[in-house]
């Protein structure tokens, strides 16, 4: 497209300022009487409603605003309070995926909770009775992996406890990974739509990446390093012609089966997370594929749009086909001629929602890192 290059996307002072919006932005997405952020903000006419609640979300945007706080700035949340209050009720926790996100936040936000976090959690034993585990559902068992790592990384006196455990879900992992790089959602072949499990998101790529390399730094084991590597290099190898993270991967044939939407979270958020963890854990360089995945976000796009929205702060969600017949014939093309590269993007539109992970991984991945961008 025609859109010129966003420079200013390389300035530390221009990442500052989108992160100060980004906690702007979560101010009316937080439910006070609960506690809790919305599941999303969406635009109807000239207003911003909140819809729902999530704990999940919830927990992922403290883990942001924790690290925001760490780097040295200031945010309107009593974020102690809430991690505390998610880890004394956790009947939300309807998962392993779940539990691993609860220790997750419990082990960076109030690592003194962790006992009282683990004794909600069902021990290693267990481990096989749980749907995420006989499924290899792997954006799931990539937070229980990293939930175990991070308890690991807060008291290393737990690691002979939790080790056995952490290699079997690690070798569950890489199990759906294919030889291309690319993981799968889950387990190949269970039940009807079994060929879905060889189909993984972008999430089932950088959770797993950014899992890999937490495991390897609380454990020592160096082969999940070459596992988030092999990982890394295929979703960057792949990266479209504007920076784009595409949305669908075949872990069988390393093909993008589905571009759109293309989803701001994974352009500013997700994808520099697990990115810029591999690159700290290993010196490898991949800072020109985040910046260009950050220019899309600018106005470097298929629509010449800048994603954020400056009055409220939020970054609107996708952009997506405007209809679903639309989206069908984009899908049926993927699957019939995966490795084509001219998509069409006519019928794009920008989608005007935003949800607080989002704006929670962006802090996360970006607080401890503002001045880095301005090497690439």
């Amino acid at each position: 497209m025609s859109a010129p290059v966003a420079t200013e996307v390389l300035d530390g002072s221009a990442l500052r300022t989108l992160l100060s919006a980004s906690v702007s932005g979560l101010v009316p997405m937080l439910d006070e009487s609960r506690h809790l952020f919305c599941d999303r903000l969406v635009r109807t006419g000239s207003a911003m409603e909140r819809q729902g609640i999530s704990e999940r979300y919830t927990a992922m945007t403290l883990l942001g605003l924790n690290r925001y706080e760490r780097a040295g700035f200031r945010s309107p949340f009593p974020i102690r309070e809430m991690a505390i209050r998610l880890t004394k009720n956790p009947d939300w926790v309807q998962s392993r995926g779940d539990a691993g996100l609860l220790v997750w936040t419990c082990a960076e936000i109030v690592p003194e909770y962790l006992g009282e976090c683990f004794s909600r959690t069902p021990d290693a034993a267990a481990l096989e009775g749980s749907a995420d585990v006989r499924d290899r559902a792997t954006m799931e068992l990539a937070w229980f992996l990293t939930g175990m790592a991070k308890r690991v990384m807060a008291d290393p006196s737990c690691k002979a406890q939790w080790e056995g455990a952490a290699h079997r879900i690690f070798a569950l992992l890489r199990s759906n990974q294919g030889s291309f790089g690319f993981l799968g959602h889950r387990a190949a072949g269970l039940g009807p739509r079994g060929w879905r499990g060889r189909i993984g998101s972008f999430a089932d790529q950088v959770y797993p990446i950014y899992a890999f390399t937490m495991y390897a730094r609380a454990f020592g084991v160096e082969a999940a390093l070459d596992a988030a590597r092999l990982c890394a290099d295929a979703i960057c190898r792949v990266q479209g012609p504007l920076g784009q993270w595409w949305w669908h991967y075949d872990a069988s044939t390393g093909r993008v089966v589905q571009r759109y939407p293309v989803y701001s979270v994974h352009q500013e958020a997700m994808g520099p997370m697990a990115l810029l963890a591999l690159q700290q854990a290993t010196g490898l360089e991949y800072g020109r594929f985040i910046a260009r995945g950050l220019r899309w976000i600018y106005g470097c796009n298929e629509l010449d749009v800048d994603m954020r929205d400056p009055k409220t702060g939020v970054v609107w969600r996708s952009l997506r086909f405007s209809s679903k017949p639309r989206l069908i014939q984009q899908e049926l093309r993927g699957w019939t001629r995966p490795g084509s590269e001219a998509v069409p993007v006519s019928g794009l539109t920008v989608l005007h929602e935003c949800r607080p992970y989002e704006l929670g991984w962006l802090l996360y991945a970006f607080s401890e890192h503002v001045e880095a961008l301005a090497r690439f």
